[in-house]
């Protein structure tokens, strides 16, 4: 589809183009880093000076919306853009003002988050220019860091301190980052084909020096008695001023609805009931209906649960991904260019990450990765691994995520959108499609379940953390007791949760939901003409958006008896 109306069009178009000249991890991982070469910069001053940006697109938003001269797809695209100016253009969202010093911003996840480690590797210095390029951006690294360090300063001094369980991971993240030498860190241009020179080198490796040392600063300060002592001892984001709000916010953020805790709770408590009957009825037919513990005893010294290195999971895995990308073929229409592999995570932070994680490729010819985690394999059974590469790769996250990059047709700017709960709504939907779809069989369909009740267990462990006043402890025996969280993944998910990222595990199970019904709307609107390709094409081809968003465009397209293909 394209946008029709030329004022709408013009102002995606201006919208993006000053997305472009705002520094954001997203331009260099597709070695886009000319437009922008230096890091993000998420300081309150800059945050300000975003904020009049934003103020300014939107009165340009509200001015298209009064013509009311658009057709449905044009209106998508200015819900859109307003939606783009809220939460994609800004390193650090103007709506978040209120809320500026809550972000606990340097915990494990939340590293990881940013893409640093993973995309500086992908930007090319082959030549004397994109050397120049990369040396102004290592130079800017120390200012980063250093950011990081006066914000955890600044935070204290306003009374908001890391919690104190989080504590001891996020030291030996932060150390770990710090102790990389030169010649393998992310940052470093001493590698096959590059173009600098020694001198180049070494003073890009004395930013680096720099930088380690702003990092070290954190852990020094963090791990002080005096900084200890004002830790929370208990989670919950209410005890900090405004952290309730902050926490409806992130809810808000992250699902799109404005749904209360005490929904979100009841709704994952009544979805983890119905998964657990499921589970039973299938260990039932497999095992004669022992206890979970029982079967999953049963399946150890079977290589395809339970691999004993990280070769062969690695093995387990790449079969795996390429059954599931055959196995997808007859229920999409839609194709990709974009290759994608299978390695295991850094050793160095496995034990503060309870898989692992996709990253993409923005650039069909660079292939996407799924970094797995081979910590701990005599502890994790790997029977739902399939269900869990659906989810990463195919046809979860990659398929998407590479579709939506390759989609040139598609206006940059709602091709940028990354809207979590489609993004992960998505992910979660694709595996109970393998499952439903026959392409899992019954031990990994048991798998599914188990990663089902994992999602409906994130529900009501982060409202339960966040809100409604459950500890730790708690909340981590809950977990070890109702999905196959060991006691370790059970201490770094409630960390997750609690100590870094509010709610945005929420998006995982609520998001699959919602796409669920819209495919059953999808199908009673239909008929005898309903083909679930066409609900597939019709998600793909709208982009990675809000799930309000597109629930309202899907009631329009069947109310116009139109359709995306």
């Amino acid at each position: 589809m394209n946008i029709q109306n030329e004022s709408i069009r013009l102002l995606l178009d201006e919208t993006y183009a000053a997305y472009l000249q705002i520094p954001h991890f997203a331009h260099f991982q597709k070695g886009d880093y000319g437009s922008a070469p230096l890091f993000p910069d998420k300081s309150l001053p800059a945050l300000l000076e975003n904020k009049k940006t934003r103020a300014a697109l939107v009165e340009k938003i509200r001015a298209v919306q009064a013509t009311g001269d658009y057709t449905s797809y044009d209106r998508l695209a200015l819900e859109l853009a307003q939606y783009f100016v809220d939460y994609m253009m800004f390193p650090v969202s103007p709506l978040l003002e209120p809320y500026y010093y809550l972000p606990l911003a340097i915990t494990p996840y939340e590293l990881l988050i940013d893409g640093m480690w993973e995309s500086l590797p992908l930007l090319d210095c082959s030549t004397p220019e994109n050397v120049l390029k990369h040396m102004t951006l290592a130079a800017d690294f120390p200012r980063y860091v250093r950011q990081m360090r006066d914000r955890v300063c600044e935070q204290a001094e306003r009374g908001i301190y890391l919690f104190a369980a989080v504590i001891p991971a996020t030291c030996e993240a932060i150390r770990h980052y710090a102790s990389v030498p030169y010649d393998t860190h992310p940052l470093s241009m001493r590698r096959p084909g590059s173009a600098a020179t020694e001198a180049q080198m070494a003073a890009e490796q004395a930013a680096i020096n720099e930088a380690n040392g702003y990092f070290l600063d954190i852990v020094d300060f963090i791990q002080s008695d005096a900084y200890q002592h004002k830790a929370p001892k208990y989670p919950g984001w209410s005890q900090f001023e405004h952290g309730r709000e902050y926490y409806r916010f992130m809810r808000q953020f992250h699902l799109g609805y404005d749904l209360t805790a005490a929904e979100l709770h009841a709704l994952g408590l009544e979805l983890l009931a119905s998964a657990n009957a499921a589970q039973s009825a299938v260990r039932q037919r497999l095992a004669g209906g022992c206890s979970h513990q029982a079967f999953i005893d049963r399946l150890r010294g079977d290589e395809r649960f339970f691999p004993e290195t990280p070769e062969r999971l690695g093995e387990l895995m790449t079969g795996i991904k390429e059954r599931l990308e055959t196995g997808m073929r007859p229920w999409f229409r839609e194709r990709i260019e974009t290759r994608c592999n299978v390695r295991r995570l850094d050793p160095g932070i496995e034990k503060s990450v309870t898989f692992g994680f996709f990253q993409p490729s923005l650039d069909k010819a660079v292939e996407a990765v799924y970094f797995f985690n081979a910590s701990d394999l005599q502890d994790k059974c790997q029977i739902a691994s399939p269900a869990l590469l659906a989810h990463e790769l195919y046809p979860g996250h990659h398929f998407q995520q590479s579709y939506q990059a390759e989609r040139e047709e598609m206006h940059p700017l709602i091709r940028a959108i990354v809207a979590p709960a489609y993004l992960e709504g998505w992910a979660e939907y694709s595996a109970q499609l393998m499952s439903d779809t026959g392409v899992f069989d019954e031990y990994e369909e048991y798998g599914r379940l188990e990663n089902d009740k994992f999602g409906c267990v994130r529900l009501i462990v982060d409202t339960g953390l966040n809100e409604l006043g459950w500890s730790f402890g708690q909340a981590r025996q809950f977990m070890v007791e109702n999905c196959f969280a060991t006691p370790q993944m059970a201490v770094s998910e409630t960390l997750r949760y609690a100590c870094s990222l509010p709610a945005q595990c929420l998006p995982y199970k609520y998001g699959s939901v919602k796409l669920r019904e819209m495919c059953e709307r999808f199908r009673s609107a239909r008929g005898a003409d309903y083909d679930v390709r066409d609900f597939h094409s019709f998600v793909l081809n709208a982009g990675c958006i809000p799930l309000p968003i597109l629930q309202g465009y899907l009631e329009r397209e069947l109310q116009g008896a139109r359709w995306l293909r």
